[in-house]
């Protein structure tokens, strides 16, 4: 079932509770002496902390309760809760923090108690994974990832007539007792209603220029929050950062067996293959126009929506007869393409011809 109170609801529950903070730190006051003691070298620093978090109880009760429980406790912790509940949980961290490797090692332990999918078009994950851009294709009950969210889904313009209130989705997923986890780069321009929402968070590390943007931000709920994410925010490539906004757990996560950097890469350049069905798969997924020239840019290819629309609504087997030549159209077998045009004549091997996607010459009498 979901939780009641969203992370943030249970949040201000906490961190207004300063009495009982204050109560909680003194009943473990073993346990704050031996975070003090592992957190600080000197007394003077042991004594400063220990004035601030009378001061603040809710940052003492973070290190504590952080500091109280091994790696693994606090890895099947987190993995208990994402088993036993639906969610919606935001993965927010830098480029190249680890996002896509921690969604990959989530869907791995995950696999064996629900169906997995990728809300994404890429080609480098395992089979087991079932990868789409139509909601429709999800089993209900499924985990699903929504890689690099900011371009793929949150956007206003990401989505067709059908979802564009965001809201209005994430209710039907709820309906569906879907679990899904949106990942995304940046905190401060991730949609506000992400944030209200989310059952849960989970945090890798963050971009100076975002922790530095923090601290110039008017005092707001989500914006103090965001302050002791800040302070607890991983930093290392292994560390990550979990919490449902009452507990806060900072631990190391890996890989599974079957990751590669390839995975992590999906939004590279793909062959004009790939490009076609990826367009093709936006199109039945709902994805608006503007949008799917946007997500095509990020991948290499400059398109208008025109030609754009042209290859979404062609039929899939006129697409894989012109991959293999069965057509009259021309294709370049360096990169697939059908963006071919006429380059001249040589008087040995006939008609000239250019890609003009990646530059490759060809001719009549020669193969590409």
């Amino acid at each position: 079932m979901f939780a009641v109170d969203s992370a943030m609801d249970k949040f201000d529950k906490k961190f207004y509770d300063k009495p009982g903070l204050q109560n909680w730190l003194a009943d473990r006051w073993r346990e704050v002496e031996a975070t003090l003691e592992k957190k600080f070298q000197t007394t003077e620093d042991i004594l400063y902390n220990m004035d601030k978090w009378i001061d603040d109880p809710f940052l003492g009760y973070l290190m504590v309760s952080n500091n109280m429980f091994s790696e693994y406790e606090k890895l099947n912790m987190m993995l208990e809760y994402m088993i036993n509940n639906n969610y919606v949980c935001s993965l927010i961290g830098g480029k190249g923090s680890g996002k896509t490797g921690l969604c990959s090692m989530l869907v791995d332990e995950l696999k064996h108690y629900m169906p997995v999918a990728w809300f994404d078009f890429n080609q480098n994950l395992p089979s087991f994974i079932k990868t789409t851009l139509s909601w429709d294709d999800i089993e209900d009950g499924s985990l699903v990832v929504v890689d690099e969210a900011g371009l793929t889904f949150l956007s206003r313009e990401a989505m067709g007539s059908e979802h564009k209130d965001l809201s209005k989705l994430l209710m039907i997923s709820r309906h569906r007792d879907m679990k899904i986890i949106f990942n995304s780069q940046h905190m401060l321009m991730t949609d506000i209603n992400i944030f209200r929402l989310s059952d849960c968070f989970l945090f890798k590390r963050l971009q100076m220029t975002e922790v530095a943007d923090l601290q110039k931000q008017e005092q707001s709920r989500r914006n103090t929050f965001l302050q002791y994410v800040s302070m607890m925010q991983p930093r290392s490539f292994e560390e990550t950062l979990w919490t449902n906004g009452d507990r806060w757990l900072q631990m190391e996560t890996g890989l599974p067996d079957w990751w590669s950097e390839e995975i992590s890469k999906g939004y590279s350049k793909m062959n004009v293959t790939n490009r076609n069905k990826f367009i093709q798969e936006m199109f039945k997924g709902g994805v608006s126009p503007k949008m799917m020239v946007d997500r095509l840019k990020a991948r290499g290819f400059t398109m208008d929506i025109g030609d754009i629309m042209q290859i979404a609504q062609m039929d899939k087997d006129v697409l894989e007869s012109i991959s293999r030549n069965e057509t009259g159209y021309k294709h370049c077998d360096d990169c697939e393409s059908i963006n071919i045009q006429k380059y001249g004549t040589d008087q040995r091997r006939g008609q000239r011809y250019k890609c003009m996607d990646c530059g490759h010459v060809f001719y009549d009498k020669q193969s590409a």
